[in-house]
């Protein structure tokens, strides 16, 4: 007898069939990736509220106590900038960019100050600075990296609205080739050096505003924290309060730590100063992708024993 190793015939699935495996298969992939994509998320968030957890507890101490605090949180930074000179900016290649002028934004912004600042919108002082040029400090050769740092400084009301933020590290050559980045590299002390240099009183300093956030990172922690509310206008912003979860996450993005550590790292001439909220704010006018224009808010106090704390 003769066995036959031939497979047996094939029976063809029916059209309707095939149709709905595929879209089983469509489906699962979509669950899957959503729920990723939803534990990505909430693991940044998480990652945003720690860090703005810690920063608020550096921010509502002593300069004493911050630096004690600081060893457990970035064992041997130091709390205070070393740079406090004006002239450091050119000793590490930053230079005046003299075109830069205040952006299209300024509508947006004068309503938003004086509804939810009460401050008059008069008197801003664009600044922008490049770190355009090599240069050479004790011995070191540091290549320019086309950082700048675009802010509009009203010293008048104590505000600060940070318009273009494009750091030294987003130059992913120079760490290739195994070159330095310059020292003096944070928004946070150029900003410092800048606000310093045009505020008379650089206590008086109330509110940052983070212009056009645009940052990965920072989009998709506001967008954990709205949880589906569409961010309103500068009449009803996305508000969140010092205390909480919210508040913490928000502060601990990108555009939330460095207006933290621009306080943290300058006690010794700005006293205790803490943020006593986060609001974040839809501009009129879309990008021109059509993307809205998403703007953080931060509230500046002094802070006191009966301030709102996060815990520690």
């Amino acid at each position: 007898m003769r066995i036959s190793l031939r497979n047996p015939p094939r029976r063809e699935s029916s059209p309707s069939l095939r149709w709905l495996g595929g879209l089983f298969l469509l489906l699962f992939l979509e669950l899957f990736t959503t729920l990723c994509s939803a534990a990505d998320a909430d693991d940044t968030y998480n990652t945003a509220v720690a860090k703005g957890n810690a920063l608020y507890c550096l921010m509502s101490n002593t300069e004493e106590g911050a630096q004690a605090y600081m060893e457990t949180y970035k064992p041997g930074v130091a709390v205070s900038s070393p740079w406090t000179e004006y002239s450091s900016l050119e000793t590490w290649g930053w230079q005046l960019w003299p075109a830069y002028t205040e952006g299209s934004y300024e509508d947006v912004l004068d309503n938003y100050m004086s509804v939810q600042l009460d401050m008059d919108n008069d008197g801003g002082q664009a600044v922008e600075h490049r770190q355009n040029k090599d240069v050479t400090v004790d011995g070191t050769f540091y290549p320019l990296s086309g950082a700048r740092y675009a802010d509009v400084y009203y010293p008048d009301d104590g505000l600060i609205v940070a318009d273009e933020i494009y750091g030294p590290r987003n130059n992913k050559e120079i760490g290739a080739k195994g070159q330095p980045y310059v020292k003096l590299s944070q928004w946070s002390d150029v900003a410092w050096l800048n606000w310093a240099k045009l505020a008379d009183d650089v206590t008086t300093l109330r509110a940052v505003i983070q212009f056009s956030v645009s940052n990965g990172v920072s989009e998709a922690v506001i967008e954990k924290v709205a949880n589906g509310q569409k961010i309103g206008g500068y009449k009803a912003p996305l508000k969140r309060e010092a205390g909480t979860e919210d508040f913490n996450a928000l502060l601990g993005t990108p555009n939330g730590f460095g207006v933290a550590w621009l306080l943290i790292n300058h006690k010794s001439q700005l006293g205790i100063k803490t943020i006593k909220s986060v609001s974040v704010f839809r501009s009129k006018d879309p990008l021109p992708d059509g993307d809205p224009v998403v703007n953080m808010a931060f509230e500046i106090v002094d802070w006191t024993d009966s301030s709102t704390e996060a815990s520690s």
